[in-house]
């Protein structure tokens, strides 16, 4: 994977428009490749809340994989809980966290 932070914006903002262009929800690489492109682009344009709201999906989705795939809880939290960081109001990560959490207890 790329070393984004090394990037100016300009060319962030060209690879976004790559990336979107091989979108693919279901492609772990894809998911994956995007979390690291929107956090550079968002600490890069810290006004453009779109940027963090990608990477919110993103993380959720990453998240969702880690649960569901491979079994990875401790990673699939450590994934919901930066969307809690980013959207305080995310249901989503919430919820997917209580599950977790209480299946952690078990």
């Amino acid at each position: 994977m790329p070393r984004y932070s090394e990037y100016t914006l300009e060319e962030l903002l060209e690879l976004e428009d790559e990336w979107w262009a091989r979108e693919d929800e279901t492609d772990r690489r894809w998911v994956s490749e995007g979390v690291s492109l929107f956090t550079n682009l968002s600490s890069k344009d810290r006004d453009n809340i779109g940027y963090k709201e990608v990477k919110a999906y993103l993380l959720i989705l990453q998240g969702e994989s880690l649960k569901i795939k491979d079994r990875s809880y401790e990673r699939a939290i450590k994934a919901f809980q930066q969307v809690g960081r980013l959207e305080p109001e995310n249901a989503r990560a919430h919820y997917r966290l209580g599950f977790l959490y209480f299946y952690e207890e078990e």
